[in-house]
Order: C-alpha cells, then structure tokens, then sequence
C-alpha cells in the first residue's frame, strides 16, 4: 500500500520529529545533571550524617571528661580539705612572725633551734595568766607561739 503525503506535510511531519529529538536530547541532559546533582546530594547528606555522629561521639565523650573532672575535683576538695589542719601555730619572735607551723612543737623546736630556752614555755589553758603575773606586751616577748584556727582566716572555707 502506498500513500500519498503532500510535501507541505512531510515537511511539517519531519519539523516536528525534529524538534521532538531536540528535545529528548534536551530532557535527556537535563535528566543526566539533575540525577549528578541526587548523587551530589546523597553523598553529601552522607557526609554531613558522618559528621554529625562523630561530632555527636566526641560531644558524649566531652561530656564524660567534664563529669569525671568534676568529680575529681569534688574529691581532691574533700581531700584537701580532710588535709587542711584546723589550726595553724604561730611563731613570733618579740611580736613579729618568725613562722608557720602545723603543729605547736614543730614551732618550738624551730624556736629552741634560735636559741629559745626549752623549760620556758607556758603551758596554760586558754585565758590563763602565765606565771609572770601578767603577760607582757607580744614585742616584749621573745619567743611566743600562737594558735590561729584556719576558720578564723580571711579566704578560710
């Protein structure tokens, strides 16, 4: 069977196929770039989730560190202050600092060491006048040893 087409119409028909194969090539371009873009985007979105957990892994293990830091620094307070004696003696040569010390002996011998006589030490109970009958002003006192409780100073906790 044969047929007849008129010019004008093939003309048209092969316009049209033309332009129909434009734009399939179009489409099939676009489709190509748009589908590099999905897997541009999928990787990303991959990376970026990669991201996230690691940062998330450290954010947790930063945390930690800070706990166990403050815990250890709750204990390092409680054992300092378990370590912190109550009172603190002081050592005075004629109403000056000579020394602090921890223990009321340790400022003695330091003080026998200058010269200080061993056997003239007062030993009363607080408020007690000292033999003398009537304590002298500190910086008439040679060797002297105070206790200072640490409550009693400033910056004490």
């Amino acid at each position: 069977m044969i047929a007849i087409i008129r010019t004008r119409t093939l003309r048209a028909l092969r316009t049209g196929v033309a332009e129909a194969e434009s734009a399939a090539e179009t489409a099939r371009t676009e489709t190509e770039q748009h589908r590099q873009a999905a897997d541009l985007a999928t990787d990303s979105a991959i990376r970026a989730e990669t991201v996230v957990e690691d940062l998330l892994r450290s954010t947790a293990a930063a945390v930690a560190d800070a706990v166990r830091a403050e815990q250890d620094t709750k204990v390092l307070r409680q054992q300092l202050a378990a370590a912190r004696p109550a009172t603190v003696f002081v050592l005075l040569r004629y109403g000056n600092l000579h020394g602090i010390y921890r223990s009321r002996q340790a400022a003695r011998q330091v003080a026998e060491k200058y010269g200080a006589d061993p056997a003239g030490w007062f030993e009363g109970p607080p408020g007690e006048e000292c033999p003398c009958g009537g304590c002298a002003p500190a910086r008439e006192i040679e060797w002297q040893v105070k206790p200072v409780p640490l409550a009693d100073l400033p910056g004490s906790p």
